[in-house]
């Protein structure tokens, strides 16, 4: 504080403390920007771009497994032309994932799928009707040409453990 309202110079406070005059330069003008330890493999942009994808994946009704997500990953890196030396075949480890989870834990959570009573998983004809209509609204105005179809035989229906 003495040296941020400039009541004491750098030397005496090296001095005083016993801390270099560098590391108080440092710290006073907040030249520490660089982080402790390894970087990170993708971009801060590109992890961002990711959680976000995996948030619309989820709410559509798609929750990614962990394997999922490395493997996401590991296409992102080999498409992008990135060879990671840490990654066995440039696919991440469960690990990576783990720590993945802990930089976005804000966001992201790894949870076991439920699945749903019968009750609620009913279908009749009323509500296959009701779908339809829905779809025909939000579907007004889109080009063909964006509409997609999502392969069903990689849809998990249900989990008896937890997902790796």
């Amino acid at each position: 504080m003495e040296l941020k309202t400039k009541k004491i110079t750098f030397r005496d406070a090296e001095k005083k403390y016993r801390i270099s005059k560098s590391t108080l330069q440092r710290k006073v003008n907040n030249k520490n920007t660089m982080k402790v330890g390894r970087p990170n493999t993708l971009s801060e942009k590109d992890e961002e771009n990711l959680v976000k994808g995996i948030c619309l994946s989820s709410k559509w009704g798609f929750p990614f497994t962990s394997m999922d997500i490395r493997l996401l990953v590991q296409k992102f890196l080999n498409k992008n032309g990135f060879k990671e030396k840490r990654f066995t075949n440039n696919l991440p480890g469960y690990e990576w994932f783990k720590h993945f989870l802990d930089r976005h834990k804000s966001i992201l959570s790894e949870r076991l799928a439920e699945n749903i009573k019968r009750s609620r998983a009913e279908i009749n004809h009323e509500s296959i009707k009701k779908y339809f209509e829905h779809l025909k609204n939000s579907l007004a105005g889109v080009s063909a040409n964006l509409i997609i179809n999502y392969d069903e035989t990689n849809i998990i229906l249900t989990t008896l453990g937890k997902p790796r």
